[in-house]
């Protein structure tokens, strides 16, 4: 069975729109409804924006600046892992990895709770 449809769009469009103006009566629902709603969320803040943009370009920067001074002639992939691995070694690099992972998890913690 096939639902009737108006030869032409004008003749669909005329008949759609024919009782468009007239408000339809609602009581008051919309109003609650409306009141009903939680409020609009604030909108993101910017580091939440930026912090991945600029870790990603500190990360190539680091790549960079670790391929860049293979000259030993060993591979560039096996220089790199040597080198990071000289840098995890030091503790000040290993304290400064956990408090940034610290700050990363405390900031995400806190964020999600002031949007509940």
């Amino acid at each position: 069975m096939k639902p009737y449809l108006p030869p032409d769009d004008d003749a669909l469009d005329t008949w759609l729109r024919r009782d468009a103006d007239v408000p339809l009566p609602d009581d008051g629902m919309s109003k609650r409804v409306l009141a009903a709603l939680p409020p609009p969320a604030a909108p993101a803040s910017p580091w939440k924006l930026w912090l991945p943009i600029g870790l990603g370009a500190l990360a190539g920067v680091i790549c960079v600046v670790l391929i860049d001074r293979n000259g030993s002639g060993t591979s560039t992939i096996e220089s790199t892992v040597n080198q990071i691995a000289a840098l995890v070694s030091d503790p000040g690099t290993l304290l400064t990895l956990a408090i940034c992972a610290a700050l990363g998890t405390g900031s995400s913690v806190v964020g999600d709770l002031l949007e509940d």
